[in-house]
């Protein structure tokens, strides 16, 4: 959210020195023309990339609950090179996991929806 916040009080000052008060100073103008343009394009980046970050966490989030239903599932049957197998894709998951949740508790957390934060990780 701060990371809209500020692109956009960014393109606010560029506008804001772009216009009239500085007519007469084309530095202050050209400085106001790349805050605009800078700003602005972190903005729609940020404002656009925000829908395919949620659809593709919300996909993640999918797939973290089916890899635990299948190691509660896979647990017990295997033998020492699957479970060893099935460890490496707990220590995957739960990264991947402790990776979301941090995110979410930033700057970014705009763009990692809030039920990240609800999930427990594989025991």
């Amino acid at each position: 959210m701060a990371i809209l916040i500020i692109s956009t009080l960014a393109f606010g000052i560029g506008l804001f020195m772009a216009i009239k008060p500085f007519r007469n100073n084309d530095n202050i103008m050209g400085i106001g023309y790349v805050y605009m343009a800078i700003s602005g394009i972190v903005l729609a980046v940020g404002l656009l990339s925000l829908p395919f970050n949620h659809y593709e966490t919300k996909v993640e989030i999918q797939e973290f609950i089916a890899v635990r239903e299948s190691i509660m599932v896979a647990r017990g049957d295997g033998d020492g090179i699957e479970n060893a197998a099935i460890q490496h894709k707990i220590i995957d998951q739960n990264a991947w996991l402790a990776r979301k949740q941090y995110k979410n508790k930033s700057i970014l957390g705009l763009w990692v929806p809030d039920i990240v934060g609800e999930l427990e990780p594989i025991r």
